[in-house]
């Protein structure tokens, strides 16, 4: 054993001197025995990223420790970059750490699926995170697609930015008035344009603006909904700063997506100086990995202009950039780690560990070969929680979300939401709001569809005159006296 292990340690080390795609770790069998064996491969990133890598392998080693005490030491493979060799590189690494399954974060792993299913064959199952891959083609029968409804997460993140930032404080100045214009205005973007991992961020934070103007900021606030009014929500995107009259055109993509995702790519083309510069923004929700870094260190040039306070995306970026944890309003957040333990405890290429025996899992209860349906708690993360010693666990500027997005928050039996959503149950369709906002998304097809500020509010109305003003209000204090 100790021969093999040398070899597979020459192997491993020859292929990563020679093609100089896969990072230096490592190279070392996978912790377990055969049937407990699981392997992540980043989509490039490191596993110590506070984001989306950080969060998988999270969720991966929480399984390893709870299901067999073991360690995800050795359990993952980091490529060196994004390209389709180095991801492909890193698959027959995972495959030489003896991998019995597969974990791939991030929809870069989408355009490399066909040949990662050359490598984990037929019984070997592979878990795909934030994308997913056709299930016509019988090459796939072994895929897990998760997909996240990004949609919740912009829209819980924006209400909770719009009602913190419009909070006056003793000079009765609104506390996120950081250009001293007398409006609050928020801007964003997005990497590229994908209508399920990106899009649905910005538009789900375009309803949730929707959704406070028209609960505090309309003529309805005060004789319909009987709250004290705040100021309206101005969108930077907008020609003329209003939700209403926002439209799309394709000649205004370059206003949305930057069409990458590089380091200061957003300031080269254009984006995080107008949004800061020209448009005032106080807050800017950026859907574009490391460009959110754009936002945090560009230094305003026209008079007037401040460094705005920011929107995170994915997992709790103010622990990454810590030395801006003050410009954090509060976070987009998916909850990759439950999603992929979840994931792993229905694969059907692990093996459940009973009285000391490992034992085939029945393939009728796996996802193999499926997209299964979310978990309520997989698409907004509870930044509302604390620790063992009463204390806030996040450094965000909102500590507590501002309205409900689905009865469970309020339900003993399932307090963080870690049940299934219920996807054909009637009652469900009228208790939810969560199934509502999926099936009107999918509804609205293309993007000149989907962002269109008249849709959006018209939709907004309607989800308040279905499931009452009570759901959107945490605050006593906001119903007028």
């Amino acid at each position: 054993m100790k021969k093999l292990l040398t070899i597979l340690g020459s192997i491993g080390i020859v292929g990563i001197s020679s093609t100089s795609v896969v990072s230096c770790i490592a190279p070392q069998y996978a912790s377990g025995v055969d049937g407990q064996r699981v392997v992540m491969v980043t989509d490039s990133g490191n596993i110590n990223d506070h984001a989306f890598n950080e969060a998988a392998y999270d969720g991966m080693s929480d399984y390893l420790k709870e299901e067999y005490n073991l360690s995800a030491k050795h359990n993952y493979v980091q490529p060196q970059d994004g390209t389709n060799t180095s991801l492909v590189s890193g698959y027959r690494l995972a495959k030489l750490k003896k991998a019995n399954a597969l974990v791939l974060p991030g929809f870069t792993h989408a355009s490399t699926m066909s040949q990662a299913v050359k490598i984990f064959n037929e019984g070997e199952s592979i878990t795909l995170i934030d994308s997913s891959v056709d299930y016509s083609n019988p090459n796939f029968n072994h895929v897990i697609s998760i997909q996240f409804n990004s949609q919740f997460a912009g829209m819980q993140a924006a209400f909770d930015a719009a009602y913190w930032a419009t909070t006056k404080d003793k000079d009765n100045k609104m506390i996120g008035d950081i250009n001293n214009d007398g409006h609050i205005t928020i801007g964003m973007f997005g990497g590229a344009q994908d209508k399920y991992s990106l899009d649905s961020y910005l538009w789900g934070a375009l309803l949730g603006i929707a959704l406070f103007n028209q609960l505090y900021a309309s003529d309805k606030t005060e004789s319909v909904y009987n709250l004290q009014k705040r100021s309206e929500i101005l969108v930077a995107n907008s020609h003329d700063k209003k939700l209403e009259n926002l439209v799309y055109t394709p000649g205004m993509a370059a206003n949305w997506w930057v069409g990458s995702f590089g380091l200061n790519d957003s300031i080269k083309k254009g984006i995080t100086p107008n949004l800061i510069d020209n448009q005032k923004s106080d807050i800017v929700f950026p859907v574009a990995g490391p460009q959110i870094e754009d936002v945090l260190n560009y230094s305003p040039k026209a008079d007037g202009a401040a460094r705005p306070y920011v929107i995170g995306v994915d997992v709790n970026q103010s622990k990454l950039y810590a030395n801006h944890r003050d410009r954090f309003v509060t976070g987009a957040i998916k909850n990759i780690t439950s999603a992929t333990e979840q994931a792993l405890k229905h694969s059907y290429s692990i093996k459940d560990e009973v009285n000391n025996e490992l034992i085939s899992r029945n393939l009728e209860d796996c996802w193999d070969g499926t997209m299964p349906r979310q978990f309520y708690n997989w698409s907004t993360g509870m930044v509302d929680s604390k620790n063992s010693n009463d204390e806030w666990e996040n450094d965000y500027k909102v500590k507590e979300h501002k309205f409900k997005l689905y009865d469970g928050q309020d339900d003993p039996n399932d307090p963080w939401g870690d049940k299934p959503v219920k996807e054909n149950d009637p009652k469900a369709k009228q208790t939810y709001m969560m199934n509502d906002v999926v099936d009107k998304y999918e509804a609205l097809g293309a993007v000149q569809n989907y962002m269109n500020g008249k849709t959006i509010m018209k939709f907004a109305d309607d989800l308040i005159n279905k499931f009452g003003v009570e759901r959107f209000i945490f605050n006593v204090q906001d119903i007028s006296k």
